[in-house]
């Protein structure tokens, strides 16, 4: 592996720490919700929209917003603006850092989660993976079962190149799970 290689490894490993850390903060901090994906928030709209809660409906509007935002920013910046669009990416990320330490503990939990689902849509955008294989830096189901799925090919096969999809997989989950591990109070 070269010297450019073991480099972006190296930053998605490191972006999936922070997707990691991103996505524990939201559990701990805002109710058990996750900012990084849409599902939960697009089901508890449909939800809320059923039991004719329009105010919530409204916030969960607001975070589909903010999502889709960042996923046509992540064409526009580079097409438009010719910024890179992973340093864009990270420069959010900080600016997110930031203001996520001066929110209101008490805040509506959904509200306080907006930079969070903007940031990690931009950042499942910038960081799709890594060399040969599609990953993803902000949630880790997927990642999860590529690595199974190597760990079981290799037994079965005993080839190389399940092993190093597993261990590439694996590794992803394992730095994003020191993420959510770091944003545990204490650590």
């Amino acid at each position: 592996m070269g010297a450019e290689q073991r480099r972006e490894r190296y930053l998605h490993n490191l972006m999936a720490v922070i997707g990691g850390f991103f996505g524990g903060y939201a559990i701990l901090n805002r109710c058990d919700i996750l900012g990084s994906a849409q599902t939960a928030n697009l089901l508890s709209m449909t939800l809320k929209l059923l039991g004719g809660d329009l105010r919530e409906v409204l916030i969960r509007l607001g975070a589909a917003a903010l999502y889709a935002c960042a996923i046509a920013l992540s064409i526009l910046v580079p097409e438009y603006l010719g910024w890179d669009l992973q340093r864009f990416s990270i420069a959010c990320t900080a600016a997110v850092s930031m203001l996520l330490g001066v929110l209101p503990a008490e805040m509506d939990p959904v509200l306080g989660l907006y930079p969070i689902f903007f940031v990690m849509a931009l950042q499942w955008c910038a960081f799709k993976g890594c060399g040969k294989y599609v990953s993803s830096t902000i949630f880790s189901t997927n990642n999860y079962r590529q690595t199974i799925q190597g760990v079981t090919r290799y037994c079965i096969t005993k080839r190389r190149e399940e092993l190093e999809q597993a261990k590439f997989f694996g590794l992803t989950l394992c730095s994003f799970h020191l993420g959510v591990a770091l944003s545990y109070p204490g650590t």
